[in-house]
């Protein structure tokens, strides 16, 4: 059992370790963020709403305002590229890709902690209970901002002149986080009663 829970810590450390710099530091440095490491530019998925034709590119050297710069591509569901985001852009599309990136890292971290005492044997513990607490919190609050910084960001994409009232934005709102949260605070209660329970026995020894 504690070979397993040791495996288990160090598959979960490993994730962290993978999580912040796939999900946290390469948005953050890339595109959109600091800009400091090269990669795709920021896009979205639309469709069309009507034909669109003579849509401006960037090889034709026109002169575009910050987040004007709009470029789609491919069909049914088009790609709709922004050469120059503006601020709202990168504030929708790259900040909800660090918050998913955020609430992914700090649900691993906590997991790892639980992991930690679930080797030393004190799995039912009053602070595993909170920290089960917490990941809930975090799944359902992150979750659910990320998607909708996405949503946000991707709108002010395809408003651009170019290319607005052409498409229409694709994605869908889940619910996903805030159950997946629902179930974690279930768990955390089980936890809590698991733990007042040890007590009592333990009082009564």
């Amino acid at each position: 059992m504690t070979r397993q829970a040791a495996l288990l810590e160090t598959l979960l450390a490993a994730a962290t370790v993978l999580t912040a710099v796939t999900l946290v530091a390469l948005p953050m440095l890339g595109p959109g963020g600091l800009e400091v490491m090269g990669g795709p530019l920021l896009t979205v998925d639309a469709t069309l709403s009507e034909p669109v034709a003579g849509l401006p590119s960037l090889e034709d050297g026109g002169s575009f305002a910050a987040g004007d710069s709009v470029e789609l591509g491919g069909l049914p569901v088009v790609t709709a590229t922004v050469f120059s985001p503006s601020w709202d852009q990168r504030l929708g599309l790259v900040g909800g890709r660090l918050v998913g990136g955020l609430t992914a890292l700090g649900v691993l971290a906590l997991l790892w902690k639980i992991s930690r005492s679930l080797r030393r044997g004190e799995v039912f513990a009053r602070q595993n209970a909170r920290r089960l607490s917490v990941i809930a919190l975090i799944m359902g609050v992150g979750g659910t901002l990320a998607q909708l910084l996405v949503a946000f960001g991707t709108v002010r994409v395809l408003d651009a002149e170019f290319v607005r009232g052409s498409v229409a934005p694709v994605f869908e709102l889940s619910f996903l986080p805030l159950f997946a949260a629902l179930g974690v605070g279930v768990l955390a209660e089980v936890f809590r009663q698991g733990t007042a329970l040890r007590e009592d026995v333990e009082g009564l020894v």
